[in-house]
């Protein structure tokens, strides 16, 4: 099935417009992310959405998600993306797309996107290299999620030099992409580069040793970003030694998220010490991480001397 988001509906008078409007009226059902125009996968009535969208319809985000995605569908979902400049959301979330080549064209076509949301699509390193000159030439895209694919160390490789100088983009999901220390360099040049990012979501992924000290090195200097996410990360006391000098030197952070992680009492120890001189992090997520009854007394220290967190 194909879902179209619909912000407004046309107001319209004769016979065929009214029928138009029933059609929207009996297809509109909720979901999470509002009410859904339902296409079936019918040719002829996807081609009816195209018409729809090319006589008025002020489309602004097209929303679909756990269907498969056959070329021939692709290329209705580029037409209509052409032909309606209002779009500025596109979320495509397990949808197993088969052509990542022909949805980097669909992507170049509209370079009103702000959102782009490829989650869960099993895109590999190949398909990376694929959609990564449409990334670059996004000029409006501000959001990209692209959580729970495969394309591990060498797609994300490919990715931030892709997004490396990337003049919009702030918000950036990757989440659960099978990377491990090999992409050290990677997140260093992420997190060095021009791109503004702000918010940067990558739990669940392995960051030990060199990784997790790339991580830190590139955040002592970096004064924009200011919510990350590692939860789930594997982080444990021996590579996450280097977490507590990183954040008595940052001051953009406002929000850390370490849950999950296997930290133990000397790594977090260290941490609330280096947090005792940081006046810019509010939120500390350190759920789970393997601590114990004796750091009491070192959050109640740091709670004394830091007055910023919440």
């Amino acid at each position: 099935y194909m879902g179209l988001l619909m912000e407004k509906t046309p107001s319209k008078s004769s016979k065929m417009e009214r029928m138009e409007q029933q059609l929207y009226a009996s297809l509109n059902f909720p979901l999470n992310y509002g009410k859904m125009l339902l296409f079936n996968s019918i040719k002829s009535e996807m081609e009816l959405g195209s018409e729809l969208i090319r006589k008025g319809a002020e489309l602004e985000e097209i929303h679909i998600e756990r269907c498969a995605f056959p070329s021939e569908s692709l290329a209705i979902i580029g037409k209509e993306i052409s032909y309606s400049p209002t779009i500025s959301i596109l979320r495509l979330r397990e949808t197993r797309i088969f052509d990542f080549s022909l949805l980097s064209e669909i992507i170049k076509s509209n370079q009103g996107l702000m959102t782009i949301d490829l989650r869960g699509n099993e895109i590999t390193s190949e398909g990376i290299k694929a959609l990564a000159p449409a990334l670059k030439m996004a000029s409006s895209l501000t959001q990209l999620n692209l959580s729970r694919n495969t394309f591990g160390n060498e797609g994300l490789k490919t990715l931030v030099q892709a997004l490396y100088n990337h003049p919009m983009l702030s918000q950036l999901e990757i989440d659960n992409i099978l990377i491990n220390d090999a992409a050290a360099e990677s997140i260093f040049l992420l997190l060095t580069g021009a791109c503004p990012l702000t918010h940067l979501d990558i739990r669940m992924n392995k960051f030990q040793d060199s990784l997790c000290e790339s991580l830190c090195k590139a955040l002592m200097k970096n004064t924009k970003l200011t919510r990350l996410f590692l939860g789930w990360s594997e982080i444990t006391s021996k590579s996450g030694n280097c977490l507590g000098p990183m954040l008595g030197k940052n001051n953009g952070l406002q929000e850390l998220d370490l849950q999950n992680n296997k930290l133990g009492s000397d790594a977090t120890s260290d941490i609330f010490m280096h947090l005792q001189n940081n006046h810019t992090l509010l939120r500390l997520n350190v759920q789970n991480c393997c601590l114990v009854s004796s750091m009491s007394h070192a959050i109640a220290t740091l709670l004394a001397n830091n007055h910023t967190l919440t």
